[in-house]
């Protein structure tokens, strides 16, 4: 039975009205609250709101989708806290991570949440395979990105040559209009490919093209595109050499417009918490304006967990 529409129905019988919760708000808090959980598992308080959350949405979901939704979220929160151990300048833990390897067990641990995202959870939220895409994260580098990021113009015939680029390694009946990027800071390119509307190919078809994809044979699509684009992408060339991509961060992968939102939601909530934690644990910081760079951090991951959060398509199971 769903526990919320027993809720909605009890409130009715006690002669009052409450608003009934909202499913995507409901995974919301599992998520949040499973994040601020890792760490903190002798503080009672914490543990009981937990407890509370999961039941709320095991009334509302299938089981083995919470499993998944909660350790999604567990891996994500480790891959953060090895992340910011990793960049510790304290002599005694740079010593020690020299041992532990904080920053590889960081991002294996965020692979581990990838691969559940793309094997398990793709097929629980997402079944209909014509809702499917392919999904990459690179790096492209020896671009101004101040300039790029600081003109539309520039940056519209930027992301124009990276979708180009990734129409011609996807191969046959792939066109721009199928391609979608996201500039990110420091370089990386969140890039996001959708079957041909013509048809003529799946998802997976697509997926099977890119997974052979490397970083040299992208940097020869993209050296074409630039040289397509002309004048209008000479002001965006960096003076260390050729356009090219440096890494392709995150493999092809199969995804949903769901997929995506959730996992943004987990990734995002743990930035926001380990922030947090070390926004409220950076006293001296606070004062001599060292650590507002958590603050920043803070509201742009709050923003991004909203925005996505609307998107999980909760609602309407």
């Amino acid at each position: 039975p769903n526990v919320c529409a027993q809720r909605e129905r009890a409130s009715v019988m006690a002669g009052w009205l409450q608003r009934p919760a909202s499913g995507n708000d409901t995974v919301r808090r599992l998520i949040l609250m499973q994040c601020r959980s890792l760490g903190n598992e002798s503080d009672s308080t914490i543990e009981r709101d937990l407890h509370y959350a999961e039941e709320d949405v095991r009334g509302c979901l299938d089981d083995e989708l919470v499993d998944v939704l909660k350790d999604m979220a567990s891996k994500c929160m480790q891959s953060c806290d090895f992340a910011r151990y990793a960049d510790r300048k304290n002599p005694c833990v740079f010593l020690y991570n020299l041992a532990a390897m904080p920053s590889m067990r960081s991002r294996h641990t965020y692979q581990d949440a990838l691969l559940m995202k793309h094997t398990r959870l793709l097929k629980m939220v997402s079944p209909d395979q014509e809702t499917w895409t392919v999904s990459l994260i690179l790096t492209v580098l020896n671009v101004d990105y101040e300039k790029v990021m600081g003109q539309p113009s520039l940056q519209a015939a930027f992301s124009l040559a990276v979708r180009r680029a990734i129409a011609a390694v996807a191969g046959e009946g792939s066109s721009v209009e199928d391609v979608s990027v996201d500039l990110w800071a420091g370089a990386a390119i969140d890039v996001g490919i959708r079957p041909p509307r013509a048809g003529g190919r799946t998802a997976e078809e697509m997926h099977a093209a890119l997974v052979g994809a490397t970083p040299a044979s992208l940097s020869v699509a993209l050296e074409a595109a630039f040289r397509e684009g002309g004048a209008a992408l000479s002001a965006a060339r960096g003076s260390g050499g050729p356009v090219h991509v440096g890494e392709i961060r995150q493999t092809p992968s199969l995804v949903s417009a769901r997929t995506d939102a959730i996992f943004k939601v987990c990734a995002h909530g743990a930035w926001l918490e380990q922030n947090t934690r070390d926004w409220d644990g950076s006293q001296g910081g606070t004062l001599t304006g060292a650590a507002w760079g958590y603050k920043h951090s803070m509201q742009e991951d709050l923003d991004v967990v909203n925005r996505h959060s609307e998107l999980m398509g909760f609602d309407e199971e």
